[in-house]
């Protein structure tokens, strides 16, 4: 990633604190609804992937990586988003639509407004490992290691705005 898309995104998630940036719902792993995964199978559909989460998490993810969270016994879920810096329609407020290949959604999956650290996943490294990443509706389950990490940013409270740091 660029140290301009870098910005952008930051610019994103900076702009919709609360309610979460504009993207893509974008997770890793597998679920039961089959019908609504459409495989990745090319590292430039995800142009940036991250996941939003909390700094009081953040040094257990630098150790352990992210972990399917326990939302539904039966299917935990890493919420991952991709987001679109190349498309200005998606980048803005509003309702969804869909997330299928080719088509970018606003979501709060991953990147809820509580998330005070926005973790970049190296989708080209993570698929390199044998890691098969879903366009997906629904939330899924599978761990993502820190290794796979391209950089994070954290938000500053007393700034207001998120502080970058790329890998």
């Amino acid at each position: 990633m660029t140290l301009p898309e870098h910005e952008a995104l930051i610019d994103l998630f900076e702009a919709d604190k609360i309610t979460g940036p504009a993207v893509s719902d974008k997770s890793e792993g597998l679920h039961g609804d089959a019908w609504s995964l459409l495989e990745v199978t090319d590292a430039t559909e995800l142009p940036v992937l991250c996941h939003g989460t909390s700094s009081f998490l953040w040094s257990k993810i630098q150790i352990e990586g992210l972990r399917a969270l326990k939302r539904n016994p039966q299917w935990p879920c890493i919420a991952c988003v991709a987001v679109d810096l190349a498309d200005p329609v998606n980048q803005g407020r509003g309702g969804r639509s869909s997330s299928r290949r080719g088509h970018f959604r606003r979501s709060l999956s991953g990147t809820a407004g509580e998330s005070d650290v926005i973790v970049y996943i190296d989708a080209e490294k993570a698929m390199a490992e044998g890691v098969v990443f879903y366009w997906s509706d629904n939330d899924v389950d599978n761990k993502l290691p820190p290794r796979l990490f391209s950089g994070h940013a954290l938000w500053s409270w007393k700034e207001h705005n998120y502080i970058g740091h790329l890998h």
